[in-house]
């Protein structure tokens, strides 16, 4: 008889048990790994792969500053504007704020890019007078006179509709509207227009808060409005102008410029906006001074990712326009 003992065998059962225990803590993992990417959490070094990615778009020119149409602003902002902003413009009543967030959405409006401009003030007839007087030289008064129109006026309008044709320029009016309409209209617009280079509001103290807001002062709706905002304006990649009005701070000061403190309900404005663009004009101020007729100073009072300053711009109010107030100096732009 022999004396050699047989060696026990390992029952086979137990290995597929291990590998389903092993299998589990993978998917525990996994979906630890998903759940903070959900809640944005990464590490440096993918974020800085990201960044590279975003620089080699910015050195081929795939990635480019938008601009406000303006280049004398432009070089104020460093550049222009970026997707995912929220840009403020500020101002006293009949300042121009309207005026330049047309002129804004209106120039960043092409043949492949479109943009809108949402009015709760004016209609969309109202809207359309203003572009072509800006684009056309006559007067609003003149359009608005029985018999003033000549045959001429009406070929020039008309060449300004076929021009605005070539342009992805949408209009929008709502008197009575929230934020979340906003927002609805911006993402069903992108569904249709992918390619949203800028979405214009006019302007914040008209717009109301969603009917889940439990704010129990102004101050708390404009906060939810504006942090709204600025998070669609990241989520959907699309720069976002509101306009806003400030308070009668100017008014009691000597140098009537604005400033941040200026905004009404300013707390939750000034720290939700990527930019803050004030209108100063001192023609409103000092009507007898011939020399600041037609002149207004846009001042870059916040830039998050940038220096602040100002720019010089001639007004043409019956044009509804600001332009450049030199703009032979930037042929570089």
């Amino acid at each position: 008889m022999s004396n050699v003992q047989e060696l026990p065998m390992h029952k086979p059962e137990k290995l597929p048990l291990l590998q389903v225990a092993l299998a589990e803590q993978e998917m525990v993992a996994e979906k630890a790994i998903n759940r903070l990417k959900e809640l944005g959490i990464t590490t440096a070094a993918n974020s800085g792969l990201e960044m590279l990615l975003a620089l080699q778009k910015w050195q081929e020119g795939t990635e480019k500053m938008l601009s406000s149409g303006l280049p004398d602003l432009d070089k104020s902002l460093g550049g222009g504007f970026e997707k995912g902003q929220l840009i403020i413009v500020a101002a006293r009543p009949s300042a121009g704020k309207s005026i330049l967030a047309m002129n804004i959405a209106e120039s960043l409006a092409t043949e492949t890019r479109s943009s809108l401009f949402l009015s709760l003030e004016m209609s969309s007839v109202a809207l359309q007078m203003r572009l072509a007087c800006k684009n056309t030289g006559i007067k609003l008064e003149r359009m608005k006179t029985k018999g003033e129109l000549k045959m001429e006026d009406f070929s020039k309008i008309s060449i300004h509709l076929m021009d605005l044709q070539k342009k992805r320029l949408y209009l929008t009016e709502k008197s009575n509207i929230s934020v979340d309409g906003i927002i609805e209209r911006i993402i069903a617009l992108q569904a249709v227009e992918p390619d949203l280079g800028m979405v214009a509001i006019d302007y914040l103290q008209l717009i109301s808060t969603s009917k889940k807001s439990n704010a129990s002062n102004r101050q708390e709706e404009v906060s939810q409005i504006t942090r709204q905002l600025k998070i669609a304006s990241q989520e959907l990649q699309v720069p976002i102008l509101l306009a806003c009005q400030l308070n009668r701070g100017t008014e009691s000061r000597t140098d009537k410029r604005p400033q941040l403190g200026d905004l009404r309900e300013s707390g939750a404005i000034e720290q939700d906006a990527d930019i803050v663009l004030g209108i100063y004009r001192e023609e409103l101020y000092y009507r007898d001074k011939e020399e600041v007729k037609g002149i207004a100073e846009i001042c870059v009072l916040k830039n998050r990712d940038g220096e602040t300053g100002s720019a010089m711009m001639k007004f043409d109010g019956p044009g509804f326009a600001f332009r450049n107030y030199a703009p032979e100096t930037y042929d570089r732009y």
